[in-house]
């Protein structure tokens, strides 16, 4: 098995594990079946609208069992780099799962307007 050469299996969702609201055939057993046997694994999606828990409550609703720690988003990491740069702030042009992930790690997200 291909898992058996590598540390952690880094799985895009859109297209790998889903497809819009469906899982698709046979993912649900795979990833059980790589649990089982101990391999780590990292959800990634390059869609930064969602917050890490909001991907993890829609892996539930598809039966899917996944942890936050487990997800990486564009919007999280965007968030982390920004904060281990030494940002506090940053001007924000996009979703607010992107904006509650910054102020999650700790950068106040901006749009210009606030007083």
């Amino acid at each position: 098995m291909i898992a058996e050469q590598f540390d952690i299996l880094l799985l895009d969702l859109d297209g790998v594990v889903y497809v819009g609201d469906r899982l698709l055939p046979g993912a649900r057993r795979a990833l059980r079946r790589l649990r089982e046997r101990g391999t780590t694994l990292r959800f990634l999606t390059n869609d930064p609208r969602p917050t890490r828990d909001e991907v993890v409550a829609r892996l539930e609703r598809l039966g899917v069992a996944a942890s936050v720690q487990e997800v990486v988003t564009c919007g999280w990491s965007t968030a982390v780099c920004l904060r281990e740069a030494g940002l506090a702030s940053a001007y924000v042009v996009g979703s607010d799962g992107l904006r509650r992930e910054l102020d999650r790690a700790g950068v106040r997200g901006t749009d210009g307007n606030e007083a």
